[in-house]
């Protein structure tokens, strides 16, 4: 199930059932002449499917464009680099919006310079920033 095309009482459902919401993020970077640019989210996005095909879960769309630090390639290979900080603000502002509407089992899964790169960095430390907050504001 897709965020992007549930009707509301498809979300309403799916909120009083408790359902995760499975988050794909990842890049557009360089991989090789025989690899296309979005391959780390198409991966990620592709994973989420499976697991909602296999078990009730609701798929957001995803955060295409994750910092990449130009480690492969610069903007010339068709690599996108966005503020590792911007990126880490926006994604809190997602997260905190996916709360407010009612999901509380929210997994980004992210398919990007492991989990010590900047963009599993920033998606950790947005996560923590909102679920401290939107606990202890509640």
């Amino acid at each position: 199930m897709n965020l992007q095309h549930i009707l509301p009482h498809q979300l309403k459902t799916a909120l009083d059932a408790g359902l995760p919401l499975l988050v794909p993020s990842g890049c557009i970077e360089y991989h090789g002449p025989h690899l296309p640019l979005g391959v780390d989210t198409l991966i990620v996005d592709e994973l989420c499917q499976r697991v909602a095909a296999r078990m009730k879960a609701v798929v957001a769309p995803p955060f295409w464009y994750g910092p990449t630090g130009y480690a492969v390639t610069g903007p010339e290979g068709g690599t996108v680099d966005v503020s590792t900080e911007r990126f880490g603000r926006h994604v809190k502002d997602v997260l905190a919006s996916f709360w407010d509407i009612g999901f509380k089992w929210i997994i980004v899964c992210q398919h990007h310079q492991q989990l010590d790169g900047p963009e599993a960095l920033a998606i950790r430390q947005a996560a923590a920033e909102v679920t401290f907050e939107k606990t202890h504001t509640e």
